[in-house]
Protein backbone atom coordinates (compact mmCIF):
# COMPACT_ATOMS: atom_id res chain seq x y z
CA UNK A 1 0.00 0.00 0.00
CA UNK A 2 2.82 2.33 0.91
CA UNK A 3 4.91 1.88 -2.64
CA UNK A 4 1.18 2.43 -4.11
CA UNK A 5 1.07 6.04 -2.37
CA UNK A 6 4.36 6.65 -3.18
CA UNK A 7 3.36 6.35 -6.94
CA UNK A 8 0.85 8.74 -6.63
CA UNK A 9 2.69 11.45 -5.37
CA UNK A 10 5.36 10.71 -7.47
CA UNK A 11 3.09 10.62 -10.65
CA UNK A 12 1.66 13.96 -9.19
CA UNK A 13 4.50 15.61 -8.77
CA UNK A 14 6.10 14.81 -12.45
CA UNK A 15 2.51 16.35 -13.41
CA UNK A 16 2.84 19.31 -11.33
CA UNK A 17 6.12 20.12 -12.82
CA UNK A 18 5.59 19.37 -16.29
CA UNK A 19 2.35 21.54 -16.44
CA UNK A 20 4.34 24.58 -14.97
CA UNK A 21 7.27 23.74 -17.26
CA UNK A 22 4.53 23.90 -20.55
CA UNK A 23 3.35 27.30 -18.98
CA UNK A 24 6.77 28.74 -18.77
CA UNK A 25 7.58 27.82 -22.15
CA UNK A 26 4.11 29.05 -23.72
CA UNK A 27 4.93 32.41 -21.51
CA UNK A 28 8.74 32.92 -23.16
CA UNK A 29 7.25 32.05 -26.46
CA UNK A 30 4.33 34.42 -26.25
CA UNK A 31 6.96 37.17 -25.01
CA UNK A 32 9.31 36.51 -27.99
CA UNK A 33 6.84 36.52 -30.92
CA UNK A 34 5.70 39.57 -29.53
CA UNK A 35 9.47 41.43 -30.14
CA UNK A 36 10.12 39.52 -33.17
CA UNK A 37 6.84 39.93 -34.87
CA UNK A 38 7.07 43.99 -34.12
CA UNK A 39 4.52 44.32 -31.57
CA UNK A 40 4.46 47.40 -30.63
CA UNK A 41 3.93 48.63 -27.28
CA UNK A 42 3.53 52.30 -25.08
CA UNK A 43 5.77 52.81 -22.28
CA UNK A 44 5.80 55.66 -19.81
CA UNK A 45 9.56 56.55 -20.06
CA UNK A 46 12.32 56.12 -23.09
CA UNK A 47 14.58 54.38 -20.86
CA UNK A 48 11.68 51.29 -21.14
CA UNK A 49 11.14 51.64 -24.82
CA UNK A 50 15.17 51.49 -24.90
CA UNK A 51 15.52 47.94 -23.23
CA UNK A 52 12.40 46.68 -25.13
CA UNK A 53 14.20 47.53 -28.24
CA UNK A 54 17.19 46.60 -27.67
CA UNK A 55 19.40 49.88 -28.91
CA UNK A 56 19.60 53.45 -27.73
CA UNK A 57 17.86 56.98 -28.93
CA UNK A 58 18.34 60.46 -28.14
CA UNK A 59 15.75 62.71 -28.89
CA UNK A 60 14.77 66.66 -28.70
CA UNK A 61 12.51 66.82 -25.62
CA UNK A 62 10.54 69.37 -27.54
CA UNK A 63 9.03 69.09 -30.79
CA UNK A 64 7.04 72.14 -32.67
CA UNK A 65 6.39 73.43 -28.81
CA UNK A 66 5.28 70.51 -26.98
CA UNK A 67 6.75 68.34 -24.72
CA UNK A 68 7.17 64.11 -25.15
CA UNK A 69 3.72 62.66 -24.02
CA UNK A 70 4.74 59.14 -24.26
CA UNK A 71 6.43 55.88 -25.80
CA UNK A 72 6.61 53.42 -28.02
CA UNK A 73 9.08 50.21 -29.05
CA UNK A 74 9.48 47.20 -30.84
CA UNK A 75 12.35 44.71 -31.45
CA UNK A 76 13.21 47.20 -34.31
CA UNK A 77 11.32 50.31 -33.51
CA UNK A 78 11.47 53.23 -31.11
CA UNK A 79 9.06 56.08 -30.96
CA UNK A 80 8.72 59.42 -29.40
CA UNK A 81 5.28 60.60 -29.10
CA UNK A 82 4.35 64.66 -28.54
CA UNK A 83 0.72 65.95 -28.14
CA UNK A 84 0.01 67.69 -30.75
CA UNK A 85 0.25 64.20 -33.17
CA UNK A 86 3.86 64.64 -34.35
CA UNK A 87 6.86 62.03 -33.36
CA UNK A 88 10.50 60.88 -33.45
CA UNK A 89 10.93 57.59 -34.70
CA UNK A 90 14.20 55.54 -34.95
CA UNK A 91 13.94 52.00 -36.96
CA UNK A 92 16.59 49.26 -38.11
CA UNK A 93 17.08 50.18 -41.63
CA UNK A 94 14.90 48.75 -43.97
CA UNK A 95 17.32 48.28 -46.31
CA UNK A 96 21.36 49.19 -47.30
CA UNK A 97 22.04 52.85 -49.05
CA UNK A 98 20.60 56.06 -49.36
CA UNK A 99 16.70 56.70 -50.73
CA UNK A 100 16.09 59.11 -53.26
CA UNK A 101 13.94 62.10 -52.76
CA UNK A 102 10.30 61.65 -53.43
CA UNK A 103 9.52 64.64 -55.80
CA UNK A 104 7.77 66.48 -53.23
CA UNK A 105 10.68 66.64 -50.72
CA UNK A 106 13.61 68.29 -50.96
CA UNK A 107 17.20 67.12 -49.79
CA UNK A 108 19.76 68.76 -47.08
CA UNK A 109 22.72 67.39 -46.34
CA UNK A 110 23.26 67.97 -42.47
CA UNK A 111 26.66 66.57 -40.75
CA UNK A 112 27.31 65.16 -43.96
CA UNK A 113 24.18 62.56 -44.03
CA UNK A 114 21.40 63.59 -46.68
CA UNK A 115 17.91 64.32 -45.29
CA UNK A 116 14.96 64.89 -47.02
CA UNK A 117 12.29 67.07 -46.18
CA UNK A 118 8.73 67.40 -47.14
CA UNK A 119 7.42 70.70 -47.12
CA UNK A 120 3.95 72.75 -46.82
CA UNK A 121 3.48 76.05 -47.36
CA UNK A 122 7.09 77.14 -46.93
CA UNK A 123 7.19 75.15 -43.57
CA UNK A 124 8.87 71.72 -42.94
CA UNK A 125 6.12 69.34 -41.55
CA UNK A 126 8.71 65.92 -42.08
CA UNK A 127 12.47 64.84 -42.25
CA UNK A 128 13.52 61.06 -43.28
CA UNK A 129 17.01 60.01 -43.43
CA UNK A 130 19.11 56.15 -43.22
CA UNK A 131 22.53 56.90 -40.57
CA UNK A 132 24.35 54.08 -39.34
CA UNK A 133 22.13 51.35 -40.12
CA UNK A 134 18.96 53.15 -38.44
CA UNK A 135 16.12 54.65 -40.58
CA UNK A 136 14.93 58.04 -38.97
CA UNK A 137 11.62 60.20 -39.21
CA UNK A 138 10.67 63.23 -37.47
CA UNK A 139 6.93 64.06 -38.36
CA UNK A 140 5.53 67.30 -37.68
CA UNK A 141 1.46 67.22 -37.71
CA UNK A 142 -0.69 69.86 -38.34
CA UNK A 143 -1.97 71.55 -35.35
CA UNK A 144 1.50 71.96 -33.85
CA UNK A 145 3.83 75.36 -34.37
CA UNK A 146 4.85 75.22 -38.12
CA UNK A 147 9.00 74.70 -38.27
CA UNK A 148 11.21 76.35 -40.45
CA UNK A 149 14.00 73.95 -42.34
CA UNK A 150 16.67 76.09 -39.79
CA UNK A 151 14.83 74.16 -36.97
CA UNK A 152 13.87 71.09 -38.45
CA UNK A 153 18.04 70.57 -39.01
CA UNK A 154 18.57 71.05 -35.48
CA UNK A 155 15.34 68.71 -34.38
CA UNK A 156 17.62 66.24 -36.99
CA UNK A 157 21.20 66.99 -35.18
CA UNK A 158 19.37 66.05 -31.73
CA UNK A 159 17.89 62.88 -32.95
CA UNK A 160 20.25 59.74 -32.97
Amino acid sequence: MKILKNKKVLITGAFVLLAAAVFLVVILLKNRAEKKGGAEKEFSSLSEAVEYAGFSMEYSDRLSGYPASGFKGSSSSITVLYPNGGYIKKAFAAEEGTKDADPEESEHVISGVPVYFTESEGDVTKARWTDNGFDYIISIESGGESVTAEEMEDYVRMTR
